[in-house]
């Protein structure tokens, strides 16, 4: 969902508490349905000839026609929406309402590669259903390096849809719009299809992964922001559940707690989560098929790629403040799940407290009158 500067993502399924890949860096609950749907006649026929242009340039490849199968399958929706003119993002998709949205006036293969871009994550939450992980009380450090891998596994595909158009259509000149970094990228993918041995994995990984990874410094603060609001959010529930066992309400404490066990439960084991950061990084939609970081050491994926950077004046002093950051908010993390088992050991002994003279007065002998 690439914006002014670089791609966006995030918000709810359940249509309050997922979030939606709606700008690479933004982080917001699913709110109001957008302004579309208020657009005034002529505004709506116009969007609607957008929308069959851009179809009809993603009907001109295969692998064009493979994404809007994948979509028009998965009920994934189109919509020009003049409100992302008021926001910094260019294109975001919602897995709350299946939807990909475009900012109008997009310029030349601008719209293409956005689409492409959009349409990944939408594939991301379809096939591997990294919204629902996140539904769960993640770890603030797993959070942050999901967050990087699904961006820069949405740039890369869209690189690489471009560079497959490049070579069938010859779009090498045409208008890219923001699109630059995108350009440059399915430029160099390109050259690697006439390469003796083609486009491998590992070029694929060099040139577009790896690449995008080092350029999400635009998504720094709003990816910390993230995984703060995230944690506070857990806190706020220890603090109510804590507050309702002050006050006696044992039922509503054990609803809040139940809440949380029920978030917990769907959070990655860790094996899940190494499997979920490597059906990343690939060139299919097949989720089966071979990805470039199948291979990659697991220290490599989880300690040196999410922390990459290009352009920043000191990548270490950067890095360094973010894995200050991370390793407070695990600390606070696990402080809250330590509290979750507390109130839990502390309500059943309330219960069973309640169910004592119960079971005496049950269990005395009754008086003949």
């Amino acid at each position: 969902m690439p914006p002014d500067a670089h791609d966006q993502l995030h918000k709810p399924r359940s249509l309050m508490r997922r979030f939606a890949l709606a700008s690479v860096c933004a982080l917001a609950l699913l709110g109001p349905a957008s302004s579309h749907g208020q657009l005034a006649q002529a505004p709506q026929k116009s969007a609607a000839n957008t929308i069959l242009a851009l179809k009809a340039e993603f009907n001109r490849t295969a692998q064009g026609r493979t994404l809007l199968a994948f979509a028009k399958r998965t009920h994934i929706g189109f919509v020009v929406d003049p409100a992302l003119e008021k926001t910094s993002d260019l294109a975001d998709y919602n897995p709350g309402y299946s939807r990909l949205r475009l900012r109008p006036n997009l310029s030349g293969e601008e719209a293409v590669i956005y689409a492409a871009h959009e349409l990944r994550h939408g594939w991301q939450d379809k096939v591997l259903n990294y919204a629902d992980a996140e539904i769960g009380t993640m770890r603030p450090r797993d959070r942050w390096v999901l967050r990087r891998f699904l961006e820069a596994d949405a740039y890369a595909y869209s690189a690489y849809f471009e560079a497959v158009r490049m070579q069938q259509l010859g779009t090498d000149k045409k208008d890219f719009g923001e699109a630059t970094l995108e350009h440059e990228v399915a430029l160099k993918l390109k050259a690697q299809f006439s390469s003796p041995d083609g486009l491998t994995l590992k070029e694929y990984r060099e040139i577009a992964f790896e690449r995008f990874l080092a350029n999400l410094t635009i998504c720094d603060d709003s990816h910390l922001e993230m995984a703060a609001t995230h944690t506070a959010a857990l806190g706020d529930r220890m603090t109510a559940a804590s507050d309702f066992l002050r006050k006696d309400k044992l039922g509503d404490a054990i609803a809040t707690l139940d809440i949380t066990n029920e978030d917990i439960a769907k959070t990655p084991k860790p094996a899940a989560f190494e499997a979920l950061l490597r059906r990343m990084g690939g060139m299919d939609l097949d989720d089966k098929a071979p990805t470039s970081l199948a291979a990659v050491p697991l220290k490599k994926l989880l300690e040196d790629y999410p922390f990459r950077a290009e352009g920043v004046d000191d990548p270490q002093a950067r890095k360094d403040f973010i894995q200050n950051r991370l390793t407070a908010l695990d600390q606070l993390y696990i402080s809250y799940l330590k509290w979750d088992v507390l109130l839990a050991g502390t309500i059943a002994d309330k219960q069973a407290a309640q169910k004592q003279p119960a079971a005496a007065a049950a269990a005395k002998p009754r008086q003949m009158p």
